[in-house]
């Protein structure tokens, strides 16, 4: 990967993180290293589309946390965020992100889990640990 590549992903990574974790319940900005979403990121696709690696992360985080868990609301979700970003409008058929979210590596995302929920047992206090 050349050096602008480089670059490029670091702030596609910071953007994704800033737009994700801004939300003032979701306090875990930290736990997904950045080295981890590049990993996860080069899994992807390399198709021009707007569902890029992050955008998938980004819109499968929404789609588990909330409260139906459809891939709906992932779709709509980043609609919404490309309509506030000045971006084109994605459609709302979920067929191109359910297939673009197939083709990441089920190793990265299982390393991401592994890797959040160490950090989130190292930072539970005392009282949430069993027989603590």
């Amino acid at each position: 990967m050349d050096k602008r590549s480089r670059l490029s992903l670091r702030l596609q990574i910071r953007s994704f993180k800033n737009t994700f974790f801004q939300c003032k319940e979701l306090s875990f900005k930290e736990l997904l290293p950045d080295d981890l979403i590049q990993k996860i990121h080069r899994s992807g696709s390399r198709r021009e589309t707007v569902f890029t690696p992050l955008i998938i992360i980004l819109a499968f985080l929404f789609q588990i946390l909330s409260p139906t868990g459809s891939c709906t609301e992932a779709v709509t979700h980043v609609l919404i965020e490309r309509i506030s970003s000045d971006l084109q409008a994605n459609t709302l058929n979920i067929g191109p992100y359910c297939k673009a979210r197939s083709q990441l590596s089920l190793a990265h995302l299982k390393e991401a889990i592994m890797v959040t929920g160490q950090k989130l047992h190292q930072q539970a206090a005392q009282h949430w640990l069993w027989q603590g």
